[in-house]
């Protein structure tokens, strides 16, 4: 029902976030950030709906293959908001903070996200134990605190690395399905 909006907006953030990112810090880091975190998205939104079928999306999503290709804009988008939100309190290099910060301010974003999600049936959760909001499990805005959590600290990895700026991106895209894997794992382990 209306997936239209969140696509939309998760479109819209997207392209808004890797602007900004390029106006703030630069155009390679704007691609490093955007290209392997939504790379990382649709990896984890297959390997979601192939394997572990946690939660599902709405039929009217357009998707490649099984992952909603739009929708996972969001993530990369709502990742970037924290991250840009965490660097007005923390200094980057300060990376244990940096990763608390992202992940509380990841998972505040999330529960109104997730709580429109349930309401609008954008996507549905097979085993929502203990719902808050309709169908939301408690664990949804952990598990996007703690995958934007996993992601930055690859990214925050790769970054201080000696590699030139093209190898970055290339190492962040080649790591994309092993961030997804964690982020599923982390996913997994949460709603045990």
């Amino acid at each position: 029902m209306y997936t239209f909006i969140i696509e939309f907006i998760a479109f819209v953030l997207w392209v808004g976030g890797f602007w900004h990112a390029m106006r703030h810090r630069n155009r390679s880091f704007a691609q490093q950030w955007f290209f392997s975190s939504y790379l990382a998205t649709l990896v984890r939104e297959t390997i979601n709906l192939f394997v572990f079928q946690i939660y599902f999306f709405a039929p009217s999503i357009v998707r490649l293959g099984n992952a909603p290709v739009l929708l996972a804009m969001l993530a990369p988008s709502v990742f970037y908001l924290a991250y840009a939100f965490a660097r007005r309190w923390v200094d980057p290099p300060k990376s244990a903070m940096m990763l608390g910060l992202i992940f509380l301010i990841t998972a505040s974003f999330a529960l109104p996200i997730e709580a429109t999600a349930a309401q609008l049936r954008w996507w549905l959760y097979s085993d929502a134990r203990l719902p808050v909001f309709g169908g939301v499990p408690p664990t949804a805005p952990l598990v996007w605190g703690g995958n934007a959590a996993i992601f930055y600290a690859a990214f925050w990895r790769i970054r201080q690395s000696r590699l030139n700026e093209p190898g970055k991106l290339y190492a962040l895209i080649a790591l994309a399905p092993l961030i997804a894997v964690g982020q599923i794992l982390l996913a997994v382990l949460l709603n045990l």
